[in-house]
């Protein structure tokens, strides 16, 4: 089953292009980091 299917939202495009003009400059500003090591597992977790 494709995602379109399986989700609804109620977010309309206005909404969607409010949100874009709002983060827009943000994204300018993103630091990435990595965190290198071992793939282990504590407690399960």
């Amino acid at each position: 089953m494709s995602a379109l299917k399986k989700y609804v939202t109620n977010v309309t495009l206005d909404n969607v292009i409010d949100i874009q003009r709002s983060y827009k400059e943000a994204v300018q500003h993103v630091k990435q980091i990595e965190i290198k090591g071992e793939d282990k597992k504590t407690d399960h977790i």
